[in-house]
Order: C-alpha cells, then sequence, then structure tokens
C-alpha cells in the first residue's frame, strides 16, 4: 500500500466517523414513534361527475350562438364525503369538432345560486385532428373543499360568434372527479 492510499483511506474513515457522530449526538427523541398514525388516502374516482354530453351545432340558438345546460348535481350529499373529503380534482375533457372558435363557461353553483367557482376556456376551431382540452381543478384546502361540498349545480354555457347552424359538427364534455378519502 503506498502513501496515498494511506492518506486517503484515512481521510475517508474520519469522515465517516464525523458524520456518524455527527447525526448521533444530542438527545434523540425516540418517542415520537408513538405519536406516529398510518392513516391511508383512498383515491375514488367518478368517471361523469356530470353525464357526458354531446351538444350538436343545430342545437345552438340562431339569435345568441348559444347552448346552456344545468346539472343537478347530487354527488356530495353521499356521507362518504361528509366528513373524510382531505382533497378533489374535477377534470372537464372537451372534444370538438366544430369548425369554428367556441367559448366553453362551466359554473359551478351552490344552493343559493352563487357562483362557486367558474372555468372559462375557448375552444379552438376543428381542423381535422382529434384534441381533447383538459380544464382541471385542484380542491385541496378546507375553504375549496367546504365550498366544493355545497355544489348543487353545474352550469355549462358554450358560444360562438359564427357558427352555420345546418352542419352536422358537435362538441362532447366529459367529467371526472377524483376525490381523497381518509377514513
Amino acid at each position: 500500500m503506498n502513501f496515498q492510499q494511506i492518506i486517503y483511506k484515512t481521510v475517508v474513515v474520519i469522515t465517516l466517523l464525523m458524520l456518524s457522530l455527527g447525526c448521533t449526538s444530542g438527545e434523540l427523541d425516540f418517542d415520537q414513534t408513538s405519536n406516529f398514525e398510518t392513516k391511508p388516502i383512498y383515491k375514488v374516482y367518478i368517471n361523469e361527475f356530470i353525464p357526458t354530453k354531446t351538444f350538436s351545432i343545430s342545437q345552438f340558438s340562431t339569435t345568441l350562438n348559444s347552448i346552456t345546460e344545468e346539472y343537478p348535481i347530487k354527488t356530495f350529499e353521499n356521507s362518504l364525503f361528509e366528513n373524510t373529503l382531505s382533497k378533489a380534482e374535477l377534470n372537464f375533457i372537451i372534444t370538438s369538432k366544430i369548425s369554428s372558435q367556441l367559448k366553453i363557461e362551466i359554473e359551478l353553483i351552490d344552493k343559493n345560486g352563487n357562483e362557486i367557482d367558474k372555468f372559462d376556456r375557448i375552444v379552438a376551431a376543428y381542423s381535422g385532428v382529434d384534441f381533447d382540452q383538459n380544464i382541471i381543478r385542484t380542491y385541496d384546502t378546507q375553504n375549496q373543499i367546504a365550498s366544493l361540498k355545497n355544489i348543487d349545480k353545474v352550469k355549462v354555457i358554450i358560444t360562438s360568434n359564427n357558427i352555420t347552424v345546418t352542419s352536422t359538427e358537435s362538441i362532447s364534455i366529459n367529467s371526472r372527479l377524483i376525490a381523497y378519502i381518509k377514513p
């Protein structure tokens, strides 16, 4: 063994010794393990938060160039969500086969008619290539979750300024709720 190897090994041993003593010196609190609780979080998927709906272009009003639909929501009346919901994600998937630009508004409305949350999205004109647009919102604070539990209905408004009503084109909206449940 040459001199450089001896120095290298000595430095490594001293470093390891100092590191191990530095990590273990002082007062250790092994009682903290008795405070440790394991509670699983269950992920619940609800694939149709609002029913999947396909709107044909013939449904557009010729004077307003818009469609408005309302969906009652009873999901959060289930006792499963009452005290155990810790986080939620709403996902709206929009598939448009309409050759003009659209504006989609999705409003979450409470029992008093107040708007809890609103999603706006401009959907590009269909150009022959299928393309889904996702609107995802995460609710993870206590206030957000409390508001979400008060949803009474979802209102969907689709508008466009330049639609030809004789077309057979369509747009569909799917939705998904991912609820994180702590028992």
